[in-house]
């Protein structure tokens, strides 16, 4: 199987952090460079300000998976479905309150809205934990909860068909039969 044979189902696929990343920034109407992707971007960044920085928590769990051919158009379709569970870490000022307002949004019109258009579905959040810190003489507030994301996708493999076959059969005598 070559990688020209190879699909992915969505045009530009996004790994599920990526897309849980999107619908906090597009429920929220927060500007992208105040989501961060794993805590190691964090490095040089005001505490004081608010972002929000998500991580894999742990690893996915297979709930399903399908193959099926479709054969009008040649091509072999693998799905997968998966839950992961990811953190959620909310910094800056009144990140309390902010994770509160999010978590709620979550839940809204829009929120689901979100989850459609990058198709990931968000369910069970867990309560936010006061995670605040000091550093130095500065006290820092950061709170964290965690929450569920179920993904389902696949991808199409070109697998022609055979529409003719020809079986050969040949004995120590030489005669040979095909069919």
């Amino acid at each position: 199987m070559s990688i020209q044979n190879t699909n992915l189902h969505h045009k530009n696929y996004q790994p599920p952090i990526q897309r849980l990343a999107m619908v906090i920034r597009d429920t929220l109407e927060v500007a992208e460079n105040t989501i961060f992707i794993g805590r190691e971007n964090l490095a040089n960044q005001d505490f004081n300000a608010p972002v929000i920085s998500i991580e894999q928590s742990g690893n996915s769990e297979v709930k399903g998976f399908s193959e099926t051919y479709r054969r009008n158009v040649e091509v072999m379709e693998y799905s997968q479905h998966e839950k992961i569970l990811f953190d959620v870490n909310v910094w800056g000022k009144q990140a309390l309150q902010r994770a509160q307002i999010l978590l709620r949004l979550l839940r809204t019109q829009k929120g689901f809205e979100q989850q459609w258009k990058h198709t990931i579905s968000l369910s069970a959040p867990t309560g936010v934990r006061d995670l605040h810190f000091a550093t130095g003489s500065q006290y820092r507030e950061r709170v964290m909860f965690s929450i569920n994301a179920s993904v389902a996708d696949y991808i199409n493999v070109s697998t022609p068909s055979i529409n003719h076959l020809t079986f050969q059969l040949s004995n120590e005598k030489g005669s040979q039969y095909e069919q």
